[in-house]
């Protein structure tokens, strides 16, 4: 695979930071580590601050945001595009609506409007989109090419914690 592709691909896929270290690990590689990390959440900010200066699909805008996963506390920086959150944000309205008995049948709306579908539709023209614009602008470019310097160096160091 495309060494550039793959990071685009982590970028856009959501590739998250969450560090974990063994007991034993020094505290030279955990520090290191942990500068690296920070080091990647600031460019993957980059990366998408400049990806929505350049893009004009609204849809497309990305929002990042530090979550924890769902069953957990620990934190991941997270970010998404606009049509995600519209997709699960109208999927949230709907069963809130439904257990509040405004939607059904009887008020023209029978079922729930699928976020998963909705996603998995739009996801193939948004990825399309990050990569014809990292191809056409220098910037964005070099961004992802930090990102990617940035990832092995962190994956190295992680190995040796």
């Amino acid at each position: 695979m495309n060494p550039k592709l793959a990071v685009l691909m982590a970028l856009v896929g959501g590739g998250c930071l969450v560090a974990g270290f063994a007991a034993a690990a020094t505290p030279d590689a955990q520090t290191r580590a942990s500068a690296l990390g920070i080091e990647l959440s600031k460019t993957k900010l980059a990366f998408y601050a400049e990806f929505n200066r350049v893009n004009t699909d609204p849809e497309y805008v990305t929002h990042c945001r530090v979550r924890s996963r769902f069953e957990s506390h620990i934190l991941a920086q997270v970010c998404t595009p606009q049509f995600l959150d519209n997709a699960t944000a109208a999927e949230g309205q709907w069963a809130l609506g439904r257990l509040s008995g405004f939607y059904g049948a009887d008020y023209g709306v029978p079922f729930a409007p699928s976020a998963n579908e909705a996603i998995r539709s739009k996801m193939p023209g948004y990825r399309s989109r990050v990569h014809e614009l990292a191809r056409q602008d220098s910037k964005l470019a070099q961004i992802a090419s930090d990102y990617q310097a940035l990832r092995k160096q962190f994956e190295a160091v992680r190995k040796t914690t």
